[in-house]
């Protein structure tokens, strides 16, 4: 969560700092640069991380020190092919072919040096995977943080001085200070731990490819279903446009990240109860947390995204808080998926879940072309909303199939109705009083009448969901807990 709010109070002095059309050419090549890293991955972290597990349970370290080092072969290979072709090849082209065109030199010289942080941000999250294998939590946790603080104040700080190159340089600096801290941390704690373990005689990179390949395109259909709108959006829309509709993304990406937060706290609880041979139960209620945290989620879009637009952005179009809410829908409902994914992931329909969304693809691209077209970008947003929920849609119905899980439709309804209310009167409310009742009415007000709603009128809690939040309060820090006793009567009152 400190993590969250650094980069979220990061972009904000950012965007405070230059102009729109800057913010939008460095957010747009960003969204380029992640296929860079993604390529540079190989999607082989997981697939590392596992039978590194795998190895030290079976006590075979001869062959997981051949993996880690294979590992960091691939990786680096990879992240040089990855630089060479697409940073110095192919970037200068697209950019050049943009909306950015009269800003193109500018853009390669960023493109590049963002080309170059990728290669170190590649390393640093194969570094953190195996740190977390070793069961190292501190020290991933600790390289976590500072891969977000120290990239961050180099970044506003060169930013204030040099404009939008500088923040490139920013993040270049500072991801490399990461990167070493990195090495370093993992050269002596990992590798140090096995280095008088001979490696095992054979490679094992053919084992590391075929199993991270199938990963990998997932991966990156995942990342193109998300990430393709922006693209297209830099290639047709104005270069503000593009930095109004990327900031609009990241204020929800933001939210929707500090809701993934609480799948982690769930899944203790929820194990337990599938060691238990209740693995039905475990799914469902997975499933009515997730739609009454998305529906939240949602209205406090509504809520309180047009204020912090019009902070931001003083001249924005008046279509911004239309964009605002459908961008809020696009991450709702097909949200459910991701949580969802994690309890039933035994399964492994991996080939499948490709397939759907390749098959996705192809008219992503095309309603996305024809609507920014004719409606700009909030036509970017409308056609992504179509298709990524059609998408998510068919992807949890299947999950729910291989799970023997019956869809129950109150899951929907009850958090829909319960958001309503709360988000037509708070809405309407931050129109008639300043721009700070909208902080009050978004982080007090439309909470607690959301969940009075949906407790009382719609009696969407029973008992067995009280204890399961009484369990998942106990893993909360104690500073958080002691905080949130001092509104257990107003909570108590309401559910």
């Amino acid at each position: 969560v400190i993590q969250i709010a650094i980069q979220f109070i990061t972009a904000i002095i950012i965007v405070k700092l230059i102009l729109p059309e800057d913010f939008g050419m460095y957010k747009w090549i960003v969204a380029l640069s992640l296929y860079g890293t993604l390529v540079a991955s190989l999607g082989i972290d997981e697939i590392v991380a596992k039978y590194s597990v795998n190895f030290s349970e079976l006590d075979d370290l001869s062959r997981k020190i051949r993996l880690l080092r294979d590992a960091y072969i691939l990786r680096n290979v990879a992240c040089i092919i990855t630089f060479i072709v697409l940073y110095l090849l192919i970037l200068p082209y697209i950019i050049k072919s943009s909306s950015f065109s009269e800003m193109a030199d500018l853009g390669i010289k960023i493109g590049i040096l963002f080309g170059i942080s990728s290669i170190f941000s590649s390393n640093i999250q194969l570094s953190v995977r195996l740190l977390d294998a070793e069961f190292l939590f501190v020290k991933s946790r600790l390289l976590n943080f500072m891969s977000a603080i120290v990239p961050s104040i180099l970044k506003v700080f060169l930013t204030y001085t040099h404009g939008i190159y500088g923040l490139a340089v920013g993040t270049l600096v500072g991801t490399f200070v990461t990167f070493m801290a990195t090495e370093y941390i993992t050269r002596r704690d990992v590798f140090g731990k096995y280095q008088n373990i001979s490696p095992y005689k054979e490679r094992l990179m053919k084992l590391i490819l075929s199993e991270s390949m199938i990963l990998f395109v997932v991966l990156l259909i995942s990342l193109s279903m998300l990430n393709l709108d922006l693209i297209l959006v830099g290639f047709l829309a104005l270069p503000k446009d593009v930095g109004y509709y990327s900031f609009a993304k990241m204020i929800v990406g933001i939210l929707i990240t500090i809701l993934t937060f609480a799948a982690p706290m769930i899944y203790p609880y929820l194990i337990k109860k599938q060691a238990e041979n209740n693995e039905v139960y475990s799914i469902k209620k997975i499933l009515k947390f997730t739609f009454m945290a998305n529906f939240f989620v949602f209205g406090a879009v509504i809520v309180m995204g047009k204020t912090i637009i019009q902070w931001i952005f003083p001249d924005y179009l008046s279509g911004y808080p239309i964009l605002l809410v459908l961008i809020g829908l696009f991450f709702t409902v097909p949200l459910s998926y991701y949580i969802v994914g994690p309890i039933i992931n035994q399964h492994r329909f991996y080939a499948w879940q490709a397939k759907v969304m390749g098959i996705m693809l192809l008219p992503l691209i095309i309603l996305n072309y024809l609507f920014i077209l004719k409606l700009g970008v909030i036509g970017a947003a409308i056609a992504t909303v179509l298709c990524v929920s059609i998408q998510q849609i068919i992807l949890v119905k299947k999950s729910l199939q291989l799970a023997n899980v019956r869809f129950l439709p109150h899951y929907i309804w009850k958090p829909f109705f319960a958001m309503i209310i709360p988000t037509i009167i708070c809405y309407l409310a931050n129109s008639l009083f300043p721009w700070y009742f909208t902080l009050l009415s978004g982080v007090l007000v439309y909470p607690l009448l959301y969940l009075a709603i949906f407790s009382k009128s719609l009696s969407g809690f029973d008992d067995d969901d009280r204890t399961l939040v009484g369990e998942l309060s106990s893993n909360l820090p104690s500073t958080v807990r002691k905080a949130l006793l001092l509104f257990k009567p107003i909570l108590k009152a309401i559910t």
